[in-house]
């Protein structure tokens, strides 16, 4: 997953009651933290709900940038 990426929610992401509100959004990839860190998370804009950082296994990739 790189910056540009367009993703979704994955299965899991929608069974997760804070993610509720991006369920059926499309969001662009923004910021990618190292896979040295300990959280795995990425930062996505959500088109119409803002810039939220979310751990990637939430996520699955609709086409590359």
């Amino acid at each position: 997953m790189k910056t540009g990426d367009l993703v979704e929610l994955s299965s899991k992401g929608k069974n997760i009651l804070w993610c509720k509100q991006f369920r059926k959004k499309t969001g662009i990839v923004v910021d990618v933290q190292p896979k040295t860190k300990r959280l795995h998370t990425v930062q996505v804009m959500w088109m119409g709900k803002g810039s939220w950082w979310v751990h990637r296994t939430y996520l699955k990739t609709i086409s590359r940038g």
